[in-house]
This record gives structure tokens, C-alpha cells and sequence, in this order.
């Protein structure tokens, strides 16, 4: 510990007086392993020299040293620039630059704040982006979940095409459907769609994974289909030569589907083995799949983080992420 000696000339004569000690920063996490979002994908070690974002429900902290209040994990609107959080924009790019960073996120951390800290992270231009995790196979231990394929997106819900990500044609999850929904089916709290009978063709497939309070939804969706012009209903000639009726619309005509919705809780993201890694390995399970993460501002952040994990567990490709809120 170091400490300050002040020296005063005053008509000749020489005072001197110790300053208080400066006391070192601490280097103590302020987010235990135990509050860490779960994850069934993470590696071992983090990326070597990474900056360290810490957050837990009353402060911020980069590289140890406090730099913000929270309030429920928020911070105030005041400290925005935007979607930026000023004061760890400055800390991020002033000092040691660094290439990546670790965000260690309290399981309380709003959804909301996690969003605003990756916009100041891209706005400072750093691409490594990995969170703290505790492994599901080893939940006492730390481990880093790497989601630096990332965008950022205004409040919404449409379908949008993921660049870098793979294209999965609609044809081809209605081909996995029934797998699909065998997956869900392993948690039998969930609700599952069933195959239809009368699947809509072509266009690609929109994943989008919904968590809101303690709730977690996955939707597969049709979209970029070219339209069908609707056929004029044949008319019947009851007479030769006399040009008849419209014919009746059959009631029991089924529209086609161009949907698929699973439920679950968010217990489901980290139960061992989880019905989503299940869900995603026949659409995902050997390429980099394009997802959106759509949550209310005030949802917890690591149901978002442990659904990636499950989506995308250990062996299966990165995947690209959209992060979305409601509002």
C-alpha cells in the first residue's frame, strides 16, 4: 500500500504530514459463479487479455473499477447516449484498448441493459464478445459462452434475413418437423405443433426465440414465399353448352401453415438434457444458423443467454444472433 507525503516550505521552515493511505482496487468479482447465467455451450478459458465488464443489480464496474450506479440493473436515462452507455463507452476507449471483452452479467441483469452494454460495445468497435457462464455439466465452475455474432435491431418482430448466417429453406424444416416436435415433446409441460397435414411451400424459415417473464417460446416461420394468386372457383356446367354456378368453397378446407410454435418454461433452457438442443440438431446441428432473441426490456437477460446455450450447445456451430425487445 502506498502512501503520500505533503512537504510545506513556510518562512523557512519545513512541515511535513502523511496522507491517508490509498487503498488498491479490488480485484474480488462482484458477481459470484452462482449468480452466473447457465449455458449448455461455453469454453474453457476466456480470450486471453479481454477487457472485463462486470454488472450486478447496484453497480458497474470495467476492468474492477466502479463506473456507474444501477437501480435494478438499469442504469439511469440520463447516463444514455442513445442505446450507449456514455460513461463505458469512455472507459472502453480510453486507457488499454482491448480487442475483446467478457461481460459478467448477475442473472438479474435486465435484458435491456445487457442490449445497451453490446451497442456501446460495437459503437467502441471491439468484435470479441463473450459472456461468464456456469456450465450446466459443471455448475459450480466458470465457463465463457462466445456470442460475438451479433446484431443489434430497433423494437419489432418481422421476419428479417441474417447476413453470414445459413439459409434454411421452409421446404426443409417441414422435411424436420416431425423431429422437431418429438424434441419438444421430451418436456412434458411444453406445447408443441404438431406436423400439419398442409404445410405451406417455399420461402425460408425465421427463427425467433420469445422469452418474456418466466415463460419461453420458439417459433419457426415461413416468410419470403412469393405470393399465389388465389385461383377463381370453377364453375359447373350442370348443362352441356350452359355455363353453371360458382362452385360451393369446401368448408373443411384447411388454410396451409406456415407456422410452428413451441412453449416452454425457461426451467427447459437449462434442464439436462434440454429439449431445445434436441429442437435446434436437426435444422442447425451442422451449420451456423441465423436466430432472433426477442424479450420484454425488464426480462432477465440470462433466460436469453442460457436459450442460446441450449439452442447451440457444445458441438453444434456458432450461430447468429439478432437481439430484439418488444418496446
Amino acid at each position: 500500500m502506498k502512501k503520500l507525503v505533503v512537504c510545506v516550505l513556510f518562512l523557512g521552515l519545513v512541515a511535513c504530514e502523511k496522507e491517508a493511505p490509498v487503498a488498491p482496487v479490488s480485484t474480488t468479482e462482484i458477481v459470484g459463479v452462482l449468480e452466473l447465467p447457465m449455458s449448455h455451450r461455453s469454453a474453457p478459458q476466456s480470450p486471453p487479455g479481454a477487457g472485463l465488464i462486470e454488472v450486478s443489480p447496484t453497480e458497474m464496474r470495467y476492468e474492477h473499477q466502479p463506473i456507474l450506479t444501477l437501480t435494478q440493473g438499469r442504469p439511469a436515462a440520463s447516463e444514455l447516449q442513445g442505446e450507449t452507455i456514455g460513461k463505458l463507452r469512455d472507459a472502453l476507449t480510453t486507457g488499454t484498448r482491448h480487442l475483446s471483452v467478457v461481460l459478467r452479467l448477475h442473472v438479474l441483469t435486465p435484458f435491456v441493459t445487457m442490449k445497451q452494454i453490446l451497442a456501446t460495445i460495437t459503437a467502441a468497435r471491439i468484435d470479441t464478445v463473450v459472456f461468464a457462464v456456469r456450465p450446466v455439466s459443471s455448475p459450480t465452475s466458470v465457463g465463457w459462452l462466445d456470442i460475438s455474432s451479433y446484431t443489434l435491431m430497433p423494437p419489432g418482430e418481422n421476419p428479417v434475413a441474417i447476413p453470414g448466417a445459413a439459409v434454411i429453406p421452409w421446404d426443409e424444416f417441414v422435411r424436420a418437423w416431425g423431429s422437431v416436435t418429438d424434441a419438444c415433446r421430451h418436456d412434458q409441460r411444453a406445447e408443441c405443433s404438431s406436423p400439419s397435414a398442409n404445410p405451406a411451400t417455399g420461402g425460408n424459415t425465421n427463427i425467433l426465440i420469445r422469452t418474456r417473464g418466466d415463460g419461453i417460446k420458439v417459433e419457426f416461420t415461413q416468410f419470403g414465399a412469393p405470393e399465389v394468386a388465389a385461383a377463381a372457383p370453377a364453375r359447373v356446367e350442370m348443362i352441356e353448352g350452359v355455363a353453371g354456378t360458382a362452385a360451393p368453397e369446401e368448408e373443411d378446407l384447411e388454410e396451409p401453415v406456415a407456422d410452428a410454435h413451441y412453449t416452454f418454461r425457461v426451467s427447459a433452457v437449462t434442464a439436462q438434457p434440454s429439449p431445445f438442443s434436441g429442437m435446434f440438431a436437426p435444422i442447425c446441428g451442422s451449420r451456423s444458423c441465423g436466430i432472433t432473441v426477442l424479450a420484454d426490456p425488464e426480462t432477465n437477460a440470462m433466460n436469453a443467454i442460457s436459450a442460446i446455450g441450449a439452442s447451440f450447445p457444445n458441438g453444434a456451430q456458432s450461430p447468429y444472433v439478432i437481439f430484439r425487445t418488444t418496446r
